[in-house]
């Protein structure tokens, strides 16, 4: 089952979305929207493998929020 996830959801998936999102946008702009990927990770976690909902985790994510729409603003 990891080595399926690692590739359909990693490779496919995710060189699918990087490709449509250069294809809508700036190399930069878009490289930029990969720090969301923790995020994205974690809350697969929290739904796949019912693991806990930290403060860390959200104190991280508000953190990552935060300066890719600052980034994304400028």
């Amino acid at each position: 089952m990891s080595i399926l996830y690692i590739a359909l959801i990693t490779s496919v998936f995710g060189y699918t979305v990087w490709y449509w999102l250069l294809k809508h946008m700036e190399a930069g702009r878009a490289a930029v929207l990969t720090n969301i990927q923790p995020i994205v990770a974690g809350f697969m976690g929290l739904y796949i493998l019912s693991e806990p909902l930290t403060m860390p985790f959200i104190v991280g994510g508000i953190i990552i929020l935060a300066g890719v729409t600052i980034t994304q603003k400028a």
